[in-house]
């Protein structure tokens, strides 16, 4: 009986270790089946690509080349570029720096400054642009400080004094136009560019670097206008125009370093603002800024401009400031009044 059940074990055993080698054996032919289908088809692809992709060390070599002459290539671009914009910060360094202050006094809200236009094209470009922009946002502030309500023609002028017998001086001319704003500004347009672009003054006027100015804006113009042998005005202008208002700014420089030095210059400002007041009203406003005259880096006192224009005084004698500003202030607002008379438009 026990042999019996010994011999039923066994026989069990070798059943199932044979079940497991059949297993084993089947599982290893699937792999050794797998691996072989594997190596065929990399084979293939290897005998593909190495017709059509095989490459000598020459070729190799030269792609290498053409790579290294890219990279070169992007170098020398990246320090050219590097080497422009350290010229212009450069550039613009020296700019700020001659922005100089000294005389300025702390009484006066619009100080002026000693601009000079580099002449590095970029940082002319920067300048110009900047420079019109300043004047432009300036705007609002210049119209606050001259604020009126009156409608219809007015003219006025505040000579104030800084300290140190320095003065300056602000004017405005006011047009109200019973047309709306598109047609005054049609018509009216030419009479503004006329003196923006110093088409009506007596003297010698050039325009300078227009290939830079049509750069910015289309409406931007940079002139000089030389008054004297000591004396050249150079000025930027340009419109800005939204919907219901345009403004045509200028403002002057006192060094290019393209043109001659001049000795003699004033810092000035105007705004030519034309405003939408209703559907069929517009309202022209005039502001002009001017400061004292610089005259080899020394500005002059109203005493000195006193002196230097009697003719203006209609050589009245002056002997305090307050009589300076009286005259100043008539003879401005029939100069002002004249200039307004031009923007006139008759049916």
């Amino acid at each position: 009986m026990n042999r019996n059940s010994n011999d039923d074990k066994h026989a069990h055993e070798r059943r199932r270790n044979r079940e497991k080698q059949e297993r084993r054996k089947e599982r290893y032919c699937k792999e050794r089946d797998e691996l072989e289908d594997q190596i065929e088809h990399l084979n293939r692809v290897v005998a593909t690509y190495a017709l059509k992709l095989s490459l000598s060390w020459k070729d190799v070599a030269l792609g290498m080349l053409d790579g290294s002459r890219h990279v070169q290539q992007s170098n020398a671009y990246l320090k050219r570029k590097y080497a422009e914009r350290k010229r212009v910060a450069f550039a613009l360094w020296k700019w700020t720096l001659s922005l100089s202050r000294r005389g300025n006094s702390a009484e006066l809200p619009l100080p002026w400054n000693r601009l000079r236009l580099m002449a590095d094209p970029s940082a002319r470009k920067h300048g110009l642009d900047w420079y019109s922009k300043h004047i432009y946002h300036n705007t609002d502030a210049l119209l606050a400080f001259e604020a009126t309500n009156t409608r219809g023609f007015v003219v006025d002028t505040i000579v104030r004094y800084g300290g140190n017998d320095l003065s300056d001086i602000i004017c405005r001319g006011q047009l109200d136009y019973d047309l709306p704003l598109e047609q005054v500004y049609k018509t009216g347009k030419h009479k503004i560019q006329a003196l923006s672009k110093a088409r009506l003054v007596p003297f010698f006027c050039d325009e300078i670097s227009p290939e830079i100015t049509s750069t910015i804006d289309s409406s931007m113009s940079y002139r000089r206008i030389v008054v004297s042998p000591t004396e050249s005005l150079m000025y930027v202008t340009r419109e800005f125009a939204s919907r219901d208002r345009i403004v045509v700014v200028m403002g002057t420089f006192a060094d290019d370093d393209i043109l001659p030095q001049s000795p003699r210059w004033q810092p000035r400002m105007a705004w030519h603002i034309l405003e939408c007041t209703g559907p069929k009203s517009t309202r022209l406003t005039v502001m002009t800024y001017n400061g004292p005259y610089f005259e080899h880096d020394k500005m002059h006192t109203w005493k000195e401009c006193l002196a230097a224009s009697p003719e203006l005084f209609m050589h009245t004698a002056v002997s305090s400031f307050e009589e300076y500003k009286t005259m100043l202030e008539i003879q401005s607002r029939v100069l002002v009044s004249e200039k307004m008379k031009q923007f006139e438009l008759h049916n």
